[in-house]
């Protein structure tokens, strides 16, 4: 894999979270808040070194 971008958003389509190549792991925050127990869709979009682009989009579970 050459490059990533990793985005969580909630189901209104606010983007919460977003992550690249340096592995910043989301904390179940946005704004310094911790978010609510819920689901939240999260996109990940690779390009691998031949050149060729995947986007992926899955539902997450934040539970404490």
């Amino acid at each position: 894999i050459k490059t990533y971008d990793y985005e969580i958003y909630d189901r209104w389509g606010t983007l919460l979270f977003q992550s690249d190549i340096n592995n910043k792991l989301w904390n179940g925050k946005y704004n310094n808040e911790l978010c609510l127990d819920n689901i939240y869709i999260c996109k990940l979009k690779l390009q691998y070194l031949n050149g060729a682009f995947h986007e992926y989009v899955n539902k997450i579970m934040l539970s404490r």
